[in-house]
């Protein structure tokens, strides 16, 4: 976000509507807005979203600029190939370079320093090797999430789907990013048709991603003291650092991944779970009940569980053993590896994919 001195609009008509009714109007909460053409889609040219309104301060009004984009978009082309941190300086030259082709004039310092109100964290995970991600999605959907976040899943018309945990400050999403692109439509179909080529090369390919989306700061501020990151102001140039985004991405994987047991568990057969239940050390009575609540969970979820049958939830959930038992599960070693994929947080490239 950009406060008016901070950026020079060259040509208020690039705006819809023009800019003028915010630079000379009198009313409040103005908006106008700049986007990609329809020649800079076609061209495969992509470039950020402007916003440009009149907001209210304590010492008055103001004209602020917001400016949205995603970085590997803009610096590469694509939202497959991943960036460092050696990348800020080439992402800030080409953001500038496309808003001035936008009129918008902004020098290189105030780039850099810009306040960042909202930001996602994310990672792609190419588990080709050892997972499918419609597998992964549905585990996760059923996980054992707080139920102060709301859940959504989307299904897409090529079997791929989408879960988010959400809330107004926040959101946690899976999903197959390969499926995702295939399933776009509209407008975001016309920005992302550069990429279409690109896809069709990669229709096999299982691509897992996770994404963080903080719509307000507040979140942030809240989770870094406890992932030991110390940041003073919230600008481009501070967020944007590598060690940063494995730090949150590590803590909300570790989430999910420990909420995942039960219903990972719940993919092996009712006379696996038993026996595996017995052999621990249950009585047969309790193994019984134990495993039609782990079933249960692996067909509505864990969070339905504990909403229909308090008592049977607390139970599951507190199977300490789980662990022990799961060392021989497939999926289990899917999430295993995954885990791995987020703690190194090495740079996934195209050319990676293609091997």
């Amino acid at each position: 976000m950009f406060e008016n001195s901070n950026f020079r609009i060259l040509d208020y008509n690039a705006f819809t509507p023009s800019a003028h009714r915010i630079f000379n109007g009198r009313n409040e909460n103005e908006r106008c807005y700049k986007n990609a053409t329809e020649e800079d889609k076609k061209n495969g040219i992509y470039k950020p979203k402007l916003t440009l309104l009149k907001i209210k301060f304590d010492y008055g009004y103001g004209i602020c600029l917001f400016v949205e984009f995603s970085a590997p978009k803009l610096l590469l082309s694509n939202n497959i190939d991943e960036l460092d941190d050696e990348d800020f300086e080439s992402l800030v030259d080409i953001l500038s370079q496309r808003l001035f082709e936008m009129s918008v004039n902004i020098e290189r310092k105030n780039l850099i320093n810009a306040k960042t109100s909202k930001i996602h964290y994310s990672k792609n995970i190419d588990i080709t090797n050892y997972g499918n991600c419609l597998d992964v999605i549905n585990i996760i959907h059923k996980a054992d999430i707080y139920k102060k976040l709301e859940s959504s899943r989307e299904r897409f018309k090529n079997d791929g789907q989408l879960i988010r945990f959400y809330s107004k400050r926040y959101e946690c999403c899976f999903y197959d990013k390969i499926k995702e692109h295939f399933s776009l439509r509209g407008e975001e179909k016309k920005e992302n048709q550069s990429q279409t080529e690109l896809f069709n090369h990669l229709k096999d390919k299982q691509l897992f991603r996770m994404e963080f989306r903080f719509n307000e700061m507040d979140k942030l501020k809240e989770i870094f003291p406890k992932l030991n990151i110390n940041i003073s102001e919230f600008t481009f140039r501070n967020l944007f650092r590598k060690e940063i985004a494995r730090r949150v991405c590590g803590h909300y994987w570790q989430i999910i991944n420990n909420t995942c047991l039960v219903p990972i568990f719940g993919k092996n057969d009712e006379e696996n779970i038993k026996n595996n239940l017995i052999n621990q050390g249950f009585s047969t009575r309790d193994a019984f009940e134990l495993v039609y609540s782990i079933k249960y969970a692996n067909t509505h979820g864990m969070r339905k569980l504990k909403t229909e049958c308090p008592s049977l939830y607390k139970k599951v959930r507190d199977i300490n053993l789980l662990y022990e038992i799961l060392t021989e599960s497939p999926m289990y070693s899917v999430f295993q590896n995954i885990t791995r994929s987020v703690d190194r947080f090495e740079r996934l490239r195209l050319s990676d994919m293609f091997c």
